[in-house]
């Protein structure tokens, strides 16, 4: 059966005091490791602290002036200009979901970045559309 829409997950595997570390799927294939910010519960927010809220939100492939080719995800409440986009630890993040091929959980950083997110980009299918 083909697809409807292209499905990101993010499966948030080790939350620490100022980072979050996971892994991202696109229906259901592995894409690579995630990092963000901490998890606080809605509605609480610190600025550039914070991960975003648990939910399913619209995305789209955008090419940042500041990233290059990257993902928007749209619609987040309490969060603009979301991206996923490479970083190597959460000092990057405010709130955006950074994307690597390799982490290291002692010291709650990913790299390789671009490997992954080109992965991810190419993965897409654009003829559908895309949710978080």
């Amino acid at each position: 059966m083909k697809n409807l829409i292209n499905s990101i997950v993010v499966f948030r595997d080790t939350i620490g005091s100022r980072t979050t570390l996971g892994q991202m799927y696109l229906n259901g294939v592995y894409v690579g490791y995630t990092l963000e910010d901490t998890i606080r519960p809605y509605p609480l927010k610190v600025y550039g602290e914070t991960a975003m809220y648990e939910g399913m939100y619209p995305a789209r492939k955008y090419n940042s002036s500041k990233f290059g080719e990257c993902l928007a995800i749209d619609n987040v409440p309490g969060f603009t200009n979301i991206r996923v986009h490479g970083m190597n630890d959460h000092t990057g993040s405010h709130g955006c979901i950074g994307l690597g091929t390799n982490r290291d959980r002692s010291n709650f950083t990913i790299n390789n970045c671009k490997p992954a997110l080109d992965k991810l980009l190419d993965m897409i299918d654009d003829s559908l559309p895309i949710y978080v």
